[in-house]
């Protein structure tokens, strides 16, 4: 989801496939921060590894395809279906301290996740902001919340991160809670730095 006063500033919307689509625009990230949105839909842990494969493929494709259309600064948010467990110092470059689920193991989709963020020099986005509740998807066996859903950004761009976090409020039609994540406008970051220098 995209607040309606940004939607002028899309030039494409693409839809890959039902696990894959993507906004990108010329002049979104003056107004928004960011150069293009993917949001996604990743295979169930259980799923074939070929469907994992075929996943990460398609995704590696569209990423290159909007960065080279519209810019560096592409956001990637959604269902990955994958579970990065406690923080540990060899994932620091990917991710923050917080977040740990119930369980608080890495399994194979996390594994997938963050091995894909590393080729790609993304981060974690809500592994960086303490809060209360990290939980994205409530799982009715264990009767714990788990987090299934990120937000991945580029490494350098982290500190245009303002917030990330789950939303309660916001209805998008799903058993999980969506992920929202503020950004910096770019502009108001080239304010500030010019007040520095005078």
């Amino acid at each position: 989801m995209i607040k309606n006063q940004h939607i002028p500033y899309i030039d494409e919307v693409k839809n890959r496939n039902e696990r894959i689509m993507w906004i990108g625009g010329k002049k979104l990230k003056d107004k928004c921060g960011f150069d293009g949105m993917i949001s996604i839909y990743a295979p169930t842990l259980h799923s074939d590894d070929s469907k994992h494969d075929t996943f990460y493929k398609q995704l590696e494709e569209e990423f290159s395809e909007i960065k080279t259309k519209y810019g560096e600064t592409i956001v990637i948010l959604g269902d990955f279906n994958a579970r990065i467990g406690k923080y540990k110092q060899e994932w620091e470059d990917i991710r923050g301290k917080f977040i740990s689920d119930y369980y608080g193991k890495c399994n194979e989709s996390g594994l997938r996740l963050m091995n894909f963020c590393l080729d790609k020099k993304l981060c974690i986005a809500n592994t960086y902001f303490q809060k209360k509740q990290y939980g994205s998807f409530y799982h009715k066996s264990a009767k714990k919340f788990m987090t299934l859903d990120y937000c991945l950004v580029p490494r350098d761009c982290k500190q245009q991160i303002k917030d990330c976090e789950i939303s309660h409020t916001i209805n998008c039609w799903t058993d999980h809670w969506a992920i929202k994540c503020i950004f910096k406008s770019i502009k108001k970051l080239k304010t500030k730095k010019n007040k520095e220098h005078i």
